[in-house]
């Protein structure tokens, strides 16, 4: 099968209806298409407390066209629907159960890690040509994800390849656990960003917090109590991603504040359906962390303040700015970063940033 090169240095358009509506035929055409859910759409408005503010085709032509940016008018629950057939996906009746509002998930839950679950097995399409990409990054494709039901609850595992393919996403609601770190200078005043790597196959050159990835379907990275396994992730892609020793960022200085479940395409071939757990870390020891950043992971970083951060963000919806931002960092930004900074600034300690209400509920962004 041709595939198309993934466009590189574009700016990114909002989602088009003409987008969307390949996507539909691609879902009623492909074996691949059939969905988990044979009621309701997995985004609806009945089982969210919180709104948000804001290919394998040898033709390229919907490249231009589908490539993101989330403007803050749009929202994914009235832009994605699944489609309502039976599926033969091998954890469909799990993933069938009833939708429940977004804080149902009880932090710490388990006290230790389960047995490694084997990989899925089903119909989920997984024939996509990597060989245009680059060698290293592909080879990132074949760790395995925690793969999840909508209450964050762990049902399986499957290839990162595998769970960032939007025929999966959108065919059969695919979701995993990931993670987002926010690292700050000692004394509070600035966020570390980072511009992802040309060479990454999801979301190149955009700019986004300070790391962001998987835990990964490992024994130390599955421990739920207390979020071990997400942070001990979080401290393994810091070095990395940006060479941060993890002497510089100790497990217990990060800072768990809440989870959101999110979908966003990158292209009309790979995209991101996650809940994403948010950490925020403002280390004590030196005023910013010295790191050593893997070009083939990121191509620039920079510290910014709260009002150089809003700047960055605008910039990222101003056509023709050249500059992109992630879908997850701009939700997160739009909906609870400065109120965030602002209270810990004001607390003058990250670990008070969380509030009881946030920590037990997943955002529906």
């Amino acid at each position: 099968m041709a595939m198309a090169v993934l466009t590189r240095h574009l700016v990114l358009r909002p989602v088009t209806r003409q987008a969307l509506s390949v996507l539909k035929a691609q879902r009623t055409l492909s074996p691949h298409s059939a969905s988990p859910h044979s009621a309701s759409p997995w985004f609806s408005s009945s089982s969210s407390s919180f709104s948000s503010s804001s290919s394998s085709s040898s033709s390229s032509s919907l490249s231009s066209s589908f490539l993101f940016r989330q403007p803050n008018s749009f929202n994914s629950r009235s832009a994605f629907r699944l489609p309502s057939s039976s599926s033969s996906f091998a954890t469909a009746a799990l993933l069938q159960q009833p939708a429940k509002a977004a804080t149902t998930t009880t932090m710490g839950s388990s006290d230790v890690a389960t047995p490694t679950p084997a990989p899925l097995t089903s119909t989920i399409a997984a024939d996509v040509d990597l060989s245009n990409y680059d060698d290293e990054q592909v080879k990132l494709m074949e760790e395995m994800c925690i793969v999840i039901d909508r209450d964050d609850k762990r049902i399986g595992a499957d290839s990162k390849k595998t769970c960032h393919l939007m025929t999966n996403i959108l065919g059969h609601n695919l979701l995993h656990r990931a993670f987002s770190v926010f690292l700050f200078s000692a004394d509070g005043t600035k966020l570390l960003l980072q511009q992802r790597a040309t060479e990454k196959i999801t979301f190149p050159d955009a700019w986004t917090n300070t790391c962001c990835s998987h835990p990964l379907n490992t024994a130390d990275e599955l421990v739920e109590k207390d979020n071990l396994g997400v942070r001990t992730a979080a401290q393994r892609k810091l070095f990395h991603e940006l060479g941060i020793e993890a002497k510089d960022v100790p497990l217990d200085d990060f800072h768990f504040l809440t989870r959101i479940h999110y979908l966003a395409p990158s292209n009309e071939t790979w995209g991101e359906h996650e809940i994403d757990y948010i950490l925020f870390m403002r280390p004590q020891h030196k005023e910013l962390v010295d790191m050593n950043p893997s070009p083939n992971e990121v191509r620039d970083v920079r510290w910014v303040t709260k009002d150089e951060l809003k700047v960055l963000l605008e910039q990222g919806v101003t056509p023709g700015s050249g500059i992109i931002v992630t879908p997850w960092f701009k939700l997160i930004c739009d909906n609870f970063m400065f109120a965030w900074w602002d209270r810990m600034m004001a607390e003058g300690d990250v670990s008070k940033v969380a509030r009881a209400e946030e920590v037990e509920k997943i955002y529906r962004l």
